[in-house]
């Protein structure tokens, strides 16, 4: 299993994310309806840029048991949980290939 300190860092990534998102959205609203002006639009445009986090930073995790490497996105899961929902047929279309 992951990491409790990990799992909130990610999560603390991932809110920092969506409030650059709607402060970025708001502000540029503003802009467009010619509430602010463009001085204030660079300057709180600045003041808000340090929550930028690229979408690219966070890391997809399997869901079951939130490793973060060989994460197939198809499913949403790790390998190893695909094993396993695959042995229990939880999962259907395998066909195990042997040569």
């Amino acid at each position: 299993m992951i990491k409790k300190s990990i799992l909130i860092k990610e999560k603390n990534k991932e809110l920092k994310f969506f409030n650059f998102n709607i402060k970025y959205n708001l502000i540029l609203n503003l802009l467009k309806l010619n509430i602010i002006n463009l001085n204030t639009f660079l300057k709180l445009k600045f003041q808000i840029q340090k929550l930028n986090i690229k979408l690219s930073e966070r890391r997809k995790r399997c869901f079951k048991t939130g490793r973060s490497r060989s994460f197939i996105s198809f499913f949403g899961l790790g390998r190893h949980s695909i094993k396993e929902f695959f042995s229990e047929k939880l999962l259907p279309g395998l066909k195990k290939s042997s040569w």
